[in-house]
């Protein structure tokens, strides 16, 4: 008789074979989970992104930085409507006031409101201007043509980089940002087509600088 294989060795050959297969396709699948780890990890970082908007209610607060000098200033969200805004503000030492924006400003302003505060009154923003609130016109502009006209000059959308990414504690601020022809004076304006509202100003050539700096 020739001789033939020993069934011991080929089931051994066998059950070696399956083992390595259930560890190759363990490991794809260890790898699989780890790479899903880290997207959902990287899924809810971009997801944690601070995206400001306002409502009744909104406290904002902002450094007002001149002569550099910084000062904290309180604004809240008193009413609001399609045709209607008013806000309350508080500084320390000062007292507080209101400011009032109608239909037109915030349909078509084009300038901001950089006026001394006025302790104890309630102020009508005039026609043409805005404080805080950036108007429709604005903010159409910047969807159609990537640019907007404010306080007398062009600003022309740029994308942030290092820097100019801004954070309010620790999180990255959903904003739009934007570039004078001046090439001194930037802006960034809360990306929310509701309420597109000023989160900084820097190089300012009307008025102070102001930056928010918390919003709850």
């Amino acid at each position: 008789m020739g001789e033939g294989n020993d069934p011991r060795q080929t089931s051994a050959t066998v059950r070696e074979t399956i083992i390595s297969y259930f560890l190759i396709i363990k490991t794809i699948t260890m790898k699989k989970v780890f790479i899903a780890v880290l997207l959902g990890i990287s899924t809810t970082s971009f997801s944690q992104a601070l995206k400001p908007e306002l409502k009744k209610g909104t406290n904002l607060t902002y450094a007002v930085i001149a002569d550099g000098q910084e000062q904290s200033i309180n604004i809240s969200v008193d009413s609001m409507a399609s045709d209607f805004l008013r806000f309350s503000w508080n500084l320390e030492g000062m007292g507080g006031g209101k400011w009032i924006i109608k239909k037109a400003s915030l349909d078509k302003a084009d300038r901001a409101y950089w006026n001394d505060l006025l302790p104890d009154a309630d102020v009508e923003i005039p026609e043409g201007q805005s404080i805080v609130m950036f108007s429709k016109a604005q903010w159409a502009s910047i969807q159609k043509d990537k640019k907007m006209s404010f306080d007398q000059q062009t600003f022309t959308v740029k994308k942030a980089t290092g820097p100019q990414v801004l954070k309010i504690n620790g999180k990255e601020v959903d904003a739009i940002y934007l570039e004078g022809e001046n090439g001194s004076t930037r802006l960034w304006i809360a990306n929310s087509a509701k309420t597109p509202f000023l989160v900084k100003i820097e190089g300012n050539t009307m008025g102070p600088d102001v930056e928010l700096r918390a919003i709850k």
